[in-house]
């Protein structure tokens, strides 16, 4: 829908040191470790990547939003997977993608119990927003 420039972003899902390493990015937050409160936080300081765990609040403005499962549409007999980059604060949309897959069946599921054979599941790779992302949120650090 349109790009953005910006210092970092937020996703429970993707992101983190190799994001920072990759990407010219100021920081990353994600959600939580298990047992913490609070958020975690990559960042760039003095030219190397920290690590902040337990960070209350988020300072980035937009986020990945993964819906991380396939859930089923019985309509049309798939399943469907969602992301989208959106501004945190006022939940505008700036890009999205929907990803369907075929259902397996009952008989591919006895198939792949009986043998070892991955008849039904699925492969291949959701093309979903993380691989995009950097051309739709413009690292500020980087040169376009």
């Amino acid at each position: 829908y349109r790009r953005v420039k910006v210092d970092g972003y937020y996703s429970s899902y993707y992101g983190g040191k190799e994001t920072l390493e990759q990407y010219q990015y100021t920081f990353v937050e994600t959600d939580e470790s298990p047992g913490d409160s609070g958020y975690i936080r990559f960042e760039r300081k003095n030219g190397e990547i920290v690590t902040l765990l337990n960070v209350p609040e988020l300072q980035a403005e937009w986020e990945l939003f993964l819906s991380g499962t396939f859930r089923p549409d019985k309509k049309l007999g798939v399943g469907v997977s969602y992301s989208a980059i959106r501004n945190r604060h006022t939940g505008e949309v700036i890009a999205e993608s929907i990803f369907y897959r075929a259902w397996s069946g009952w008989v591919d599921a006895w198939i792949g119990s009986v043998i070892d054979n991955t008849a039904g599941n699925y492969c291949g790779d959701d093309p979903g927003l993380h691989r995009i992302m950097s051309e739709i949120l413009i690292p500020k650090g980087a040169e376009q």
